[in-house]
């Protein structure tokens, strides 16, 4: 059992980099992780944790995009029932 078993987490900026990073370090603690991006990527790399034995969701989105966050978060939280841990990561270095 990992520390964050029956937790949900939802990190922006997810598809690579520290945010894919951070996903996976939360899927292997066992959290169920929801990862967010406004690149395609994204689905590819959540079937990558898939693969791997984590449970994850995706979403294609702009974090700019009020309407689309609350689209992703709104069918989240219609699946999984809350979210308990937010990292917002999406940004530009």
């Amino acid at each position: 059992m990992g520390r964050l078993d029956k937790k949900v987490a939802l990190v922006t900026g997810a598809a690579v980099g520290n945010g894919w990073g951070i996903a996976k370090v939360f899927g292997l603690e066992g959290a169920h992780v929801a990862m967010l991006d406004i690149q395609e990527q994204v689905f590819e790399s959540a079937r990558n944790l898939e693969d791997q034995g984590y449970a994850v969701s995706a979403y294609r989105m702009d974090v700019c995009d009020r309407d689309g966050v609350e689209e992703a978060v709104d069918d989240l939280v219609k699946k999984l029932g809350k979210i308990d841990i937010l990292v917002n990561n999406a940004g530009i270095a």
